[in-house]
Order: structure tokens, then sequence, then C-alpha cells
């Protein structure tokens, strides 16, 4: 797994991804914007659920005033296939 872990297109079979696929925040160039908003894709790695990468964001953020949503529809990534089967 280590050796997995070393290179990025390798990283993403051993490990949940991360991607921040929109942002929408403020439209001047010299002014804070009020509010933010992003849109984040998280790829489960298989051991990993909906809730525990929830749970991971929200403790990393710390910070309640962020609020965190999931989108309807989203499922848990399927159970890992046995090789022991025919």
């Amino acid at each position: 797994m280590r050796e997995f872990e070393k290179s990025g297109p390798t990283e993403a079979m051993v490990r949940t991804t991360t991607a921040l696929t929109i942002f929408n925040a403020g439209d001047k160039d010299n002014v804070l914007p009020g509010n933010a908003e992003a849109t984040v894709n998280f790829r489960l790695l298989p051991g990993d659920t909906e809730a525990s990468v929830t749970d991971h964001v929200r403790s990393t953020i710390a910070n309640e005033k962020i609020s965190i949503a999931t989108f309807p529809g989203n499922t848990d990534p399927p159970p890992v296939t046995g090789t022991a089967s025919p």
C-alpha cells in the first residue's frame, strides 16, 4: 500500500479522494464576500461512508458557522466483492 501512496494516480486507489468542483463567492476583487459556497466531490473508498467522511470534514473545519450538507441521492460505496467466489 505504501508504494501506491507515492504516486497521485495510484494513491486514489487506496484512499478516499477529494475534489473542489464548484466554488461561488464574491464578485469584486477588493471586497470580501459576505457568503461563500462550495461543492466538493468525494470519491469514497470502500470502507468509508458518507457519514464518516462528513464527520471527518466537520472535525477538520471545526467551525460551527460553516454548514455542511450532502446531496440527496448520494449513496455509500457497495461492499467489496469477495475474491473467493466462483
